[in-house]
């Protein structure tokens, strides 16, 4: 009986090393993979710890709830008071946000100063007007395209070569159907 005593209360020694070595914990760089991969696909990681006592990462997705109307007004009216502008824009759960941007529009002296500045560099001012009625100054390339080839191109289509200014005041050609009277055959049904 003794003897079955023993060997009783050494097996019972050697099962949870057994067991211990058959399940190995994540270890902390691992979980942190983990927490990564929830976050890449846009959900949130949250911890937990299993039966073996081993720390585990759970992905759940969170509930997003928009700001109302009040909270909106809110943002808007901080960014008002503040003297900048403020812009809705929509996230990607189609809720509405408030962006707080520039202040104000440029100065008559720096719209003109950028529309020198397009000149000096041998560029087109491209003058155009933002939702907020800004004027805003892009530098455009001046240099015109040879309007040959567009002409020869006419030719040979038998069409007309049309010359215009475009936008930037470079010579542009477009091809037109020449005026005059066009004979057809046709047969009934």
């Amino acid at each position: 009986m003794k003897k079955l005593f023993v060997m009783m209360s050494v097996l019972l020694l050697l099962v949870p090393l057994v067991v211990a070595e058959s399940y190995s914990c994540y270890s902390e760089s691992q979980l942190q993979e983990k927490d990564e991969e929830c976050r890449s696909v846009g959900l949130v990681s949250s911890r937990y710890v299993d039966a073996n006592g081993c720390g585990q990462v759970r992905c759940q997705d969170v509930e997003h709830t928009c700001l109302s109307r009040d909270d909106l007004a809110r943002d808007a009216e901080i960014c008002q008071d503040n003297g900048i502008r403020a812009v809705y824009d929509i996230d990607r759960y189609d809720c509405q946000f408030v962006t707080c941007l520039s202040a104000r529009c440029t100065t008559d002296q720096v719209h003109t100063n950028a529309v020198e500045k397009c000149k000096e560099l041998g560029r087109f001012p491209d003058v155009t007007v933002d939702d907020e009625g800004c004027r805003i100054v892009t530098c455009m390339d001046l240099s015109c395209p040879d309007v040959s080839s567009q002409k020869e191109s006419c030719v040979r289509r038998e069409l007309d070569a049309v010359e215009y200014k475009d936008a930037k005041g470079c010579d542009a050609v477009k091809c037109a159907t020449p005026p005059g009277v066009a004979c057809r055959r046709s047969t009934p049904g």
